[in-house]
């Protein structure tokens, strides 16, 4: 290093002088040089470097902290899931965005409730709040199993972050756990449960959700997640849900889709309970339906000619 002047980083870095950058990271004269070795550092990826960048996740220098810790994220040692943990907590929001994003990047586990803590933060910023919600995402990539644990915390928030991290992660591996916090007692987690399998898509939710139209607290967001499989066994319980003034039009959307694609397979029963509802007439559910509808009128043990009438539907 020189006696005068700043230290040639450009140097280090074309003779990867490790030593020299790690020396760099205590300049005091400029903070711009600090950032820019503990910068390089992370580039390099040699494991050298890991405790001074730990050691400078706690320096007061603006930037300095914010660009170790996202330092160690590209260098991926496990002795810097603590260190980053703990950085979640400070008063720096640069350095805890990019404590979250390392930790994403090193898939510990450990990382999982205190990123969970960190997006449910009331005082946490919107750009904190994505980013540990990305972290989670990566972490989940690479094992879901501390998110599926996270289902059952005492915390009810804990528990709708882990339901809605796993929905963006969409791992076919997390319907069967988020099936069963369709009887937790808070509304909030069984509506994020609902939202989370409908993002993953698995025909295994169709059962419980078609169950949870019943459950007035989250059958619109259910209803919703039911459009992408139309199962004509849902028929009944939308057109039943169609009563509710506030949730009257997603049951319709359901119900039109089931009439279009899977008339046929509507069981014999629930026509009859469709029918004597009156909702067919009510909402004009087979107004401007092609064929299927026509298979489905008939098969209603109503006057068609009434039907079609206050349907607006032809002869």
């Amino acid at each position: 290093m020189p006696l005068f002047g700043p230290p040639n980083i450009e140097k280090m870095k074309a003779k990867r002088d490790v030593n020299g950058l790690i020396k760099t990271l205590g300049y005091q004269k400029d903070n711009s040089v600090q950032t820019t070795a503990a910068y390089e550092l992370g580039k390099l990826g040699d494991p050298r470097a890991v405790e001074p960048l730990i050691a400078a996740l706690e320096n007061s220098k603006t930037f300095l902290p914010a660009t170790a810790a996202n330092a160690l994220g590209k260098l991926g040692d496990p002795r810097a899931v603590e260190p980053l943990i703990a950085a979640l907590k400070s008063s720096d929001s640069f350095l805890q965005e990019n404590a979250a994003d390392a930790l994403g990047k090193l898939g510990d586990p450990r990382a999982v409730r205190p990123l969970i803590a960190a997006h449910n933060d009331a005082s946490s910023n919107f750009t904190l709040r994505g980013s540990a919600m990305r972290a989670l995402k990566k972490i989940g990539t690479t094992t879901i199993e501390p998110l599926i644990v996270a289902l059952t915390d005492s915390d009810k928030n804990v528990r709708i972050c882990a339901a809605d991290a796993l929905g963006e992660i969409g791992d076919p591996h997390a319907v069967e756990p988020l099936m069963a916090v369709f009887k937790d007692s808070d509304e909030s987690v069984r509506t994020g449960a609902v939202r989370a399998l409908s993002k993953i898509g698995d025909a295994r939710a169709v059962e419980p959700l078609i169950a949870a139209l019943e459950d007035k607290r989250v059958n619109e967001v259910a209803a919703k997640a039911l459009l992408p499989f139309v199962d004509a066994r849902a028929a009944k319980n939308s057109l039943t849900m169609a009563q509710d003034g506030q949730t009257g039009q997603v049951a319709v959307d359901l119900f039109r889709k089931i009439l279009e694609r899977d008339a046929d397979n509507i069981p014999m029963d629930d026509l009859q309970t469709i029918a004597l509802l009156g909702e067919v007439i009510q909402f004009r559910l087979v107004e401007n339906i092609d064929c299927p509808s026509e298979k489905y009128l008939n098969r209603l043990p109503v006057d068609l000619s009434q039907v079609r009438q206050l349907a607006r539907i032809p002869n």
